[in-house]
């Protein structure tokens, strides 16, 4: 199983589309953020002296800390990454107050790509101090698969899309050589698709609409491989193109533009006699662009 396919939408969403975190981060944490509130990314890597550390999503809205992992199957040493994550994450943001040192940790929860009946609804890890207090750390987990489109859509919840296709993966053999349920397959995500074009949030950000169906296509390609025209058909739906996210293209193209337009300028400014440094100044041409002699 490769894993990595959901890792890398999981990780897409977090760092080029923002507008779909702050509705989860409002359903996990009881927060009523609008969705384009500023998301600010953190370093989430934390060295120690035999090993790297790597958290999936760590960020700040306002002043508040938040710190989510992404997960495709049950892992029983979860809840001990947590606290061990949460424990750099604090140490890296401590603050200093009155000449005592305050380590605030972050808001953390788990995301459940799969989940079995086992999978708890939060991790718990108990700490024991030195004077024998005790503290159970609590993180919260959210188990994706328990969305359904009406919770999805009325919550504004469309990072949960992408993995929607996952809930069928264990009837997707019945599915495909069954018409009647192959029928009703394929509705449901023309329905999707549907109620995705009518969403406040991509009407909002027209960007948002093409990149999900790409993120979408993305993991449906993976999902139904072992099933040609099923595939062909969910395709037909969603179009769309693998991880190449359209916004990624139109941002390339527009910085292309700007360039071109810059070194045009940049050359005039030079054929009229100016220094290289005039010319950069009047045409806003980056430096690792003028061209080489």
């Amino acid at each position: 199983m490769n894993n990595t396919v959901f890792d890398d939408t999981f990780k897409t969403i977090i760092e080029k589309m923002p507008e779909l975190v702050i509705p989860m981060v409002n359903e996990i944490f009881g927060q009523k953020y609008s969705y384009n509130e500023k998301l600010t990314k953190l370093v989430s890597e934390h060295r120690r002296t035999e090993s790297t550390t790597i958290a999936d999503s760590v960020f700040s809205i306002r002043e508040r800390i938040y710190h989510i992992e992404c997960q495709s199957y049950d892992d029983s040493t979860m809840a001990i990454r947590m606290a061990e994550y949460d424990f750099s994450i604090a140490i890296d943001n401590v603050v200093k107050v009155h000449g005592c040192y305050v380590m605030r940790f972050p808001q953390s929860a788990v995301i459940y790509i799969r989940h079995t009946a086992s999978t708890p609804d939060e991790l718990v890890v108990q700490v024991i101090f030195p004077d024998e207090s005790k503290h159970l750390y609590r993180i919260p987990t959210v188990k994706l698969q328990n969305y359904t489109l009406d919770d999805i859509f009325e919550k504004d919840l469309l990072m949960v899309l992408p993995f929607f296709i996952i809930k069928y993966e264990k009837d997707l053999k019945d599915i495909a050589s069954n018409q009647a349920k192959k029928h009703k397959f394929l509705e449901e995500f023309s329905n999707l698709m549907v109620r995705l074009k009518d969403s406040k949030i991509t009407k909002d950000f027209d960007a948002i609409y093409s990149d999900l169906i790409s993120l979408m296509q993305y993991i449906a390609n993976y999902e139904l491989d072992d099933f040609g025209d099923l595939k062909k058909e969910v395709g037909d739906i969603m179009g769309g193109k693998v991880l190449d996210l359209p916004s990624d293209k139109l941002r390339e193209q527009f910085t292309e533009g700007k360039i071109n337009k810059a070194l045009e300028v940049y050359k005039k400014c030079i054929a009229r006699g100016m220094s290289k440094e005039e010319a950069l100044d009047i045409s806003g041409l980056p430096e690792d662009k003028i061209p080489k002699d």
